[in-house]
């Protein structure tokens, strides 16, 4: 990945957060640590899990929370040419995320809107195999040849979704996050829409 790209995502995000985050100043604002787990799918529909440390502040003006999450996936495609090939990509996402919340209401029952934009750093596993194709690369046991290649990637993250604050520490999203990778390994996808549902407990 060219590094100015690297560099764009980055700027792109901090310019974001420049914009939004001194109102701030003008209200008490209330403060929240929450642990946040989840689980999630993609188009394959290939699993996902994930955990992430979540702080919020909130004042009279707006909602805001920052922090980093750990996410594991795994996805399986397969397509038929004049061979079956299997293509999996095994993911391994580290992201630093900031969510704005539209429609929360601090320690209070209530359903919110979830905005946010993040960057990530991405471990990324690609193979593709085939029973029948021999030109791949290695043998495969029973038949047919594999590749693969793995490294890292660094990438974007898009989120829109909703929440619903249960108890005054306990809340339930879904969300929709997009992951954006310019410069992805072997023929992974560059843009990766997916589903989560997770669970917060705020102290």
């Amino acid at each position: 990945m060219k590094k100015s790209s690297i560099s764009y995502i980055y700027t792109s995000i901090a310019l974001i957060f420049g914009v939004l985050a001194p109102g701030y100043g003008a209200a008490r604002a209330d403060s929240q640590m929450s642990l946040r787990a989840a689980v999630g799918t993609d188009v394959s529909l290939g699993l996902g899990y994930g955990a992430g440390l979540r702080f919020l502040k909130s004042s009279g003006l707006q909602t805001m929370e920052f922090g980093p999450d750990l996410f594991i996936a795994k996805s399986t495609y397969t397509s038929q040419e004049f061979h079956q090939y299997t293509e999996t990509t095994d993911l391994k996402v580290f992201a630093v995320r900031i969510n704005w919340l539209s429609d929360y209401a601090p320690k209070q029952q209530s359903t919110y809107w979830v905005y946010g934009v993040g960057a990530a750093a991405i471990s990324m596993v690609w193979e593709e195999s085939s029973p029948t194709d021999t030109s791949l690369g290695t043998p495969c046991c029973g038949g047919g040849s594999k590749h693969s290649k793995d490294g890292t990637a660094f990438g974007a993250l898009l989120t829109i979704g909703a929440g619903k604050s249960l108890t005054e520490n306990v809340d339930v999203r879904v969300e929709f996050p997009i992951i954006i990778i310019p410069s992805p390994v072997g023929n992974a996808a560059a843009f990766i829409p997916t589903a989560t549902l997770s669970l917060g407990i705020g102290f």
